[in-house]
């Protein structure tokens, strides 16, 4: 037996990222270094990530 409540409709996730100059890095924004503070950003999300959902890697990458 599903512990999942029946819904009358999908439900679905559509959104939209949009490229901020000087933030990821890109040769198409004429360089390819990511700002200092978003790396830092991503970094402690990938490992809160991780953290909450078991996200980690099983082993290092080779």
């Amino acid at each position: 037996m599903s512990d999942l409540v029946p819904r009358p409709f999908p439900i679905l996730d559509a959104h939209a990222h949009f490229p901020i100059v000087n933030t990821i890095g890109s040769p198409s924004f004429g360089t390819t270094a990511r700002h200092p503070l978003l790396t830092g950003y991503a970094t402690d999300r990938q490992g809160r990530m991780n953290k909450e959902w078991g996200t980690a890697l099983s082993e290092p990458p080779a």
